[in-house]
């Protein structure tokens, strides 16, 4: 569904007339067209979420954050976290959009859902049966609820997932506050509760509130609170709103965050870092505070928005296009899961591409290629000569390869490019810190004289890897949760024929067909032992797919968009892994895709 101008017309004269007069103002008083109206908001870091009475939701703030949601349909809840937005659909199922680097937009599969809540990097999902998804960053164990069950209420806050279990207790996953979130557990008859940046809260079934956490600002107090049946956290203030639609806040005030004595007939609130956002029953939308940053907004043009941004096809829509296909490449972001691209290697030696290049990455002409190796800021070509094309940023002389002769495989960087030649010598171009020889040389580090007699290059998230004749592995730079260090990688008990490294492992194809994997398995990305017949393995996130000699394809690890989807795959003869998602070309030139945004 596309949002009209004339309703975006409409709700941008609405809230023109709000902003000047900064008190409520309904469509039916300013003399408007009945247009869908707001009834429920959601409020991240800086942006707002509003769900319209139409089962549609509208957004303000980084567009970044939420672009697409105009698609949503048959909504019945909205959230937002710090740079991701989520909707709750009447089919219990749920969509998301915006930041996804750690994954917490991968909630296309959930069914079954009763509530949604957006933290700072996760989301979590209520479903009807009691017990709770989550999906996204981990890193202080806000995603551990896989255990929680009879629960009847969620919330998230920056590091930090709440449940109400059904006898009114509490359960809390992540940041502990400082210590002090060990009296949650405690709290009892609790019907509501609410967490962000350094505090929770939880709503007791007697109107009262109960707060627990560090209080940098010593601002929140609610110790006089009574008659609240709603808590909305925002980083550093607390709103409450009370059953006669009057609403309560405590907490940092600086940019008038807690103006809110003036406000009546409120049914929904949201805050943010530095402002609070609320509709009331006839529909109308209050606002106090500010949004800050590069994209802060004004309320004049709240809603104007989507028209003005065009949506991307999907990428299977998009690789459906492509005919003639014998290969393809990836640039994998491990950073960002829609900072990517796919380049598609034609039959005649030419390049097709989806995805993040850079607007200088013009390799239309290119003809001749046998394979390609792309960053962000730069494509290298190798044709059928030993030579290689390049184009995109040259800042440090990444592109300086006309002179490259007899090579055999590339990969490329933002800031430098790396190759292998016919007779396994190492090439390099670019910032010279990520040249491997040089800096072994210069340290005075032995293992220099290792890195040559050369197969292969694989780009990993964090270093890279090459693969020896003899099969030996070595590898430069390491990754933060695999310790791939260069000096001391492991070593399979077979023999290596080829590589591919990935965000958290890398992958070895052995001479006997079996593959072998190295590093991180929280996904199980390593569970391939009783891969057989295998032809080539790519590496990717947190799954690792393999190609079998009879065309079919196997996969193994993180499957939360179906990345790993590809059991009924048939007839491939190339496969690449990205972040959430797996590429395959059949041996007809077709391109096959699974995975997010699919």
């Amino acid at each position: 569904m596309r949002v009209s101008r004339r309703r975006l017309f409409l709700t941008a004269a609405l809230l023109c007339a709000l902003l000047l007069t900064m008190a409520p103002l309904s469509a039916a008083a300013a003399g408007l067209p009945d247009v869908p109206r707001p009834i429920a908001v959601s409020a991240g870091r800086s942006h707002a979420v509003v769900l319209w009475d139409d089962g549609t939701a509208a957004a303000t703030g980084p567009s970044e954050y939420w672009s697409g949601i105009s698609a949503w349909t048959e909504l019945i809840a909205v959230g937002a976290g710090d740079g991701h937005t989520v909707g709750l659909r009447a089919d219990g199922t749920a969509v998301a959009a915006g930041d996804n680097r750690y994954g917490q937009c991968n909630v296309g599969r959930w069914t079954e859902l009763a509530a949604i809540a957006a933290g700072d990097e996760h989301t979590l999902g209520l479903r009807a049966d009691g017990t709770v998804l989550a999906a996204g960053a981990n890193y202080a164990g806000q995603c551990e609820v896989s255990g929680w069950t009879d629960i009847v209420a969620i919330a998230a806050g920056e590091e930090l997932s709440l449940g109400i279990r059904r006898d009114g207790t509490v359960v809390a996953a992540g940041e502990d506050l400082g210590g002090r979130l060990e009296d949650a557990p405690f709290w009892r008859g609790v019907r509501a509760v609410s967490g962000n940046g350094n505090h929770a809260a939880a709503l007791l079934s007697d109107g009262r509130v109960a707060e627990c956490g560090q209080n940098y600002s010593k601002d929140i107090d609610v110790s006089g609170w009574t008659g609240v049946c709603a808590l909305c956290s925002g980083r550093f203030h607390l709103l409450g709103l009370r059953a006669d639609g009057t609403v309560l806040a405590t907490g940092n005030n600086y940019h008038g965050q807690c103006e809110v004595s003036d406000w009546r007939d409120v049914v929904s609130l949201a805050a943010g870092e530095d402002f609070s956002i609320g509709v009331t029953g006839g529909g109308e939308l209050v606002f106090c505070g500010e949004i800050r940053g590069e994209n802060s907004f004004s309320l004049d043009a709240l809603f104007d928005f989507n028209d003005e941004i065009p949506l991307r096809p999907s990428v299977a829509e998009a690789l459906r296009e492509w005919t003639d296909i014998r290969d393809v490449e990836i640039y994998r972001c491990y950073d960002s899961a829609e900072d990517f691209a796919i380049l598609g290697l034609r039959a005649d030696g030419s390049l097709v591409s989806f995805g993040g290049l850079g607007e200088q990455c013009d390799v239309s002409a290119w003809t001749g290629l046998t394979r390609a190796a792309a960053s962000e800021e730069t494509v290298l070509g190798l044709r059928a000569d030993g030579t290689v094309l390049a184009t995109g940023s040259n800042t440090c002389g990444q592109c300086d390869v006309s002179d490259w002769r007899g090579v055999v495989d590339v990969i490329a960087s933002d800031s430098w490019s790396a190759g292998v030649t016919a007779d396994g010598d190492f090439l390099f171009a670019g910032h010279r810190e990520y040249d491997p020889i040089a800096w072994l040389e210069v340290d005075g580090i032995e293992g220099a004289g290792e890195w040559t007699d050369l197969r292969m290059l694989s780009m990993g998230s964090d270093g890279f890897a090459a693969l020896r004749n003899d099969g030996k592995l070595l590898c430069f730079g390491f990754d933060r949760l695999t310790a791939l260090f260069w000096e001391h990688p492991e070593q399979p008990a077979g023999r290596l024929v080829s590589i591919s490294a990935g965000a958290f492992n890398l992958a070895g194809l052995l001479e006997n067909g079996m593959v072998w994997v190295m590093g991180e398995d929280r996904f199980g990305q390593c569970g391939t032992e009783d891969w057989t017949d295998v032809i080539q393995v790519s590496a990717g996130y947190g799954h690792t797919v393999g190609l079998r000699r009879d065309g079919s394809v196997l996969a193994a690890g993180d499957d939360s968009c179906g990345q790993c989807d590809v059991a009924d795959w048939r007839d491939v003869v190339d496969i690449a892994a990205g972040k959430f998602f797996t590429v395959g070309v059949t041996a007809d030139g077709r391109v096959l895709y699974t995975g997010i945004d699919a």
